[in-house]
């Protein structure tokens, strides 16, 4: 299949929702974390975003770049577009990409199962 075939190609519903959830967890963890050495934040402090104590980023008033730092719906446009264009060339990082967001997703459900079975124990002995 030729370059523009694959520029062309219409993604299937699996597909889209691979990239979706690949797109999805590069925003999160460009506007939520840290990263390995924290070059993330270091990347947001650069563009003038400021954290919390707990290093999370704090509201961005000023204009681009640091703004797409601190709204995940921001961040993801560009993810997708960044997901879909190295989808043409490199399916393996998509579908790596898409697992980890799987897992991220698995792992906040699992918190916050966690929490509400916490605060529902707790609620009884009172």
């Amino acid at each position: 299949m030729s370059l523009w075939d694959q520029i062309n190609h219409m993604p299937s519903k699996t597909e889209l929702f691979i990239m979706a959830v690949a797109a999805w967890r590069v925003a999160v963890f460009l506007v939520r974390e840290s990263g390995p050495w924290r070059i993330v934040r270091r990347v947001r402090e650069w563009s003038g975003i400021d954290h919390d104590i707990e290093g999370r980023p704090l509201p961005y008033l000023g204009g681009m770049p640091g703004s797409l730092f601190t709204c995940v719906w921001c961040m993801s446009f560009w993810t997708a577009i960044m997901v879909y264009v190295v989808s043409i060339w490199a399916d393996l990082v998509v579908i790596a990409l898409a697992l980890w967001g799987l897992s991220a997703l698995i792992e906040t459900a699992v918190m916050f199962l966690a929490a509400m079975s916490y605060r529902d124990d707790h609620d009884h002995d009172h």
